[in-house]
């Protein structure tokens, strides 16, 4: 199991939760600090979202970048997700 983290410079790192080491995941995409985190395991995925105004949707299993969704006029507080996935909120 995997715990995520995000920093000032828009990095999401991942720490073996068994280990407390770092893993060799680094999430680069955001150009302003992380504000949250959310695993949506039905997706393999992680959503995070920044004081940038983005939210990123990235693969769990290669820590690639899936999709970029643009349009927010603020940074991103918080995140949600439908049952049916259908609908991310932000």
């Amino acid at each position: 199991a995997a715990l995520y983290s995000g920093d000032v410079n828009g990095a999401v790192m991942a720490w073996d939760l068994t280990t407390r080491q770092a893993l060799p995941v680094r999430l680069l995409g955001h150009k302003s600090s992380v504000r949250v985190i959310l695993d949506v395991p039905a997706l393999s995925g992680i959503l995070t979202g920044s004081a940038d105004a983005t939210m990123i949707l990235w693969d769990k299993t290669d820590g690639r970048k899936r999709k970029t969704y643009r349009g927010h006029r603020n940074g991103i507080q918080s995140i949600a997700y439908s049952p049916d996935l259908k609908l991310i909120i932000s």
